[in-house]
This record gives structure tokens, C-alpha cells and sequence, in this order.
């Protein structure tokens, strides 16, 4: 697997074959691709790469369509995964099934591929939404469904115990995103994918986003000095702080500074 970075990553999970081909045909113009045979083997690779989204049929081998998703829906690495279930069952018993356990849509065998495609598609647009939802969600207020606003709460509890667990090694050099990793216990490569996923940034660039956040608030609400709040949260330099700070905020530290001592 060589995964395009500008481009969204799906993983198709199928036991058939020729399903795997048919939805390779459909998808890989848009989009890279990860595949698994089976239930069980599709849940490994999803927590593994942490794809933008899953197409899986129900039934399967080892694990059913519905085992992982139920699965993947508790898991820190994949909650904010969208997972399309496909099935050849188009009974309101198994439909209700399926979104009972978290799936965030189901598509009935036979299917056209511009269906397929429009429901992929207005999917990742919605975790587009949901990045707004958690970083600017006084910008991006609107009705939500219960669905939505049950997955914001989890993604939010997400991110709150990450920036805590930043702040905690706030002050830790080189290897605070292994740090950060194996306190929430994910590998360095699903928090990398997730974060992103769930902020639109880099983990580094979050972090020091987080970083950013906690020196305005110890100069601006708790009097530090910028070199004392700079220190306080891991910077050293003082020319990069103050650079990389009114990039963020859009002015000089000293510019909120209740102490006005520059050193």
C-alpha cells in the first residue's frame, strides 16, 4: 500500500473476490484503496491504518458486517470511522439492525454505482462537518441529528483527554507523541491518522496548537512573562515562539501581555 495523501483512503471488506473488483472499479479513479477478506482481518487493518471510511458487506466469514461495526464503533481508533454496510437483505429488521449498531449507512445488493459513490461521498463531507463541529463549533452551529451529536461527544472526550495528556508531557522533547500514544493506547500510527481525521492537522501541529492555547493563557490570565510562559510549555526559542504565536493568534505575545518583561 502507497497511499496518496491528498487523497481519501477506503477499505473495502469482502469475501468475494469479484466484489473486490467491482468495487476497485468503482472507486479507485477517487480514491486509494485497502482490502480484507473477512470480518476479522478487516477490523485488524482498520485499527492498523485508520482508513476515511469502510464499505463492508454483512455477511462474512469470522466476523459479520454487523460484528465489526459494533467493534469498530467502541474502539478510539476507528469511532469517527463512517462504515457502509452492504447486504442483500432489504428487510426493515436488518436495516434497523444494522444503524443500532452504529452503521452510518446500509445499501441493499444490487446497487448503481452513482448511488454507491454519492453515499461515500456525502459521508466524508460529513466528517469534514465534524472537524468544524470540534474545532469551531460556534462557526459551524446548526440542527444536528442525535446520531451526530452523540458522535461529537465522543470525539470531544477524545480530544479533551489528548490535550490533557499533552499538557501533562507538555514539557517532554522528541518523544512526546510516543508518550502521548501509549498513555491512550493506540499505536503512533493510528493517533497520527486519527488526529488528523479529526482536526484537518498534523498531530505535531496540534500539538503545538495546544501549546500555543496554554502560553496565552499564562500570559494573558496568569501574568507570566513570555520567556516564563514560553518555557512553561516546551519552547525554547524564543525568536520561533513569537513567531509561530502571532501566526496563531494573529499578534506578538506582548500585545496580551499583563507583564510586560520581553525576556
Amino acid at each position: 500500500m502507497n497511499p496518496n495523501t491528498d487523497r481519501e483512503l477506503i477499505l473495502l471488506i469482502d469475501d468475494n473476490p469479484d466484489i473486490h473488483h467491482y468495487l476497485s472499479s468503482i472507486l479507485k479513479e477517487k480514491y486509494d484503496l485497502l482490502h480484507a477478506l473477512n470480518g476479522q482481518e478487516g477490523i485488524n487493518m482498520a485499527i492498523k491504518h485508520v482508513p476515511d471510511l469502510i464499505v463492508s458487506d454483512i455477511m462474512m466469514p469470522e466476523k459479520s458486517g454487523i460484528d465489526l461495526t459494533k467493534i469498530l464503533k467502541t474502539k478510539n481508533e476507528t469511532t469517527h470511522i463512517p462504515i457502509i454496510l452492504l447486504s442483500a437483505k432489504d428487510t426493515s429488521e436488518s436495516i434497523i439492525n444494522a444503524y443500532d449498531e452504529g452503521a452510518d449507512d446500509y445499501i441493499t445488493k444490487p446497487f448503481s454505482t452513482a448511488i454507491l459513490n454519492a453515499r461515500i461521498r456525502n459521508l466524508l463531507d460529513r466528517k469534514l462537518r465534524l472537524q468544524k463541529d470540534l474545532l469551531q463549533p460556534e462557526e459551524n452551529a446548526s440542527v444536528k441529528s442525535e446520531t451526530e451529536c452523540k458522535q461529537i461527544e465522543i470525539e470531544k472526550k477524545f480530544l479533551n483527554k489528548f490535550e490533557k495528556t499533552v499538557l501533562e508531557h507538555i514539557q517532554s522533547q522528541g518523544k512526546i507523541v510516543e508518550l502521548i500514544a501509549k498513555e491512550m493506547g493506540m499505536s503512533r500510527a493510528s493517533l497520527y491518522r486519527k488526529i488528523k481525521a479529526l482536526t484537518g492537522k498534523s498531530i505535531n501541529e496540534y500539538i503545538r496548537d495546544i501549546k500555543l492555547e496554554k502560553s496565552l493563557y499564562l500570559i494573558q490570565k496568569e501574568g507570566l512573562t513570555i520567556s516564563m510562559a514560553a518555557f512553561e510549555v516546551g519552547f525554547n526559542n524564543m525568536k520561533y515562539f513569537r513567531k509561530i504565536f502571532k501566526e496563531k493568534f494573529g499578534k506578538l505575545p506582548s500585545e496580551f501581555s499583563l507583564n510586560k518583561d520581553l525576556t
